[in-house]
């Protein structure tokens, strides 16, 4: 797995790398964000 930093809304973050979308980790909450 890899991980990766992606912006949202002025805020930075880290997430797993899955083929083309970015698991977003946020606490206990993981969101699908677009690269």
């Amino acid at each position: 797995m890899k991980y990766v930093r992606f912006k949202k809304d002025n805020s930075c973050g880290y997430g797993l790398l899955e083929g083309e979308k970015v698991k977003a980790i946020e606490g206990d909450i993981f969101k699908d964000y677009s690269v």
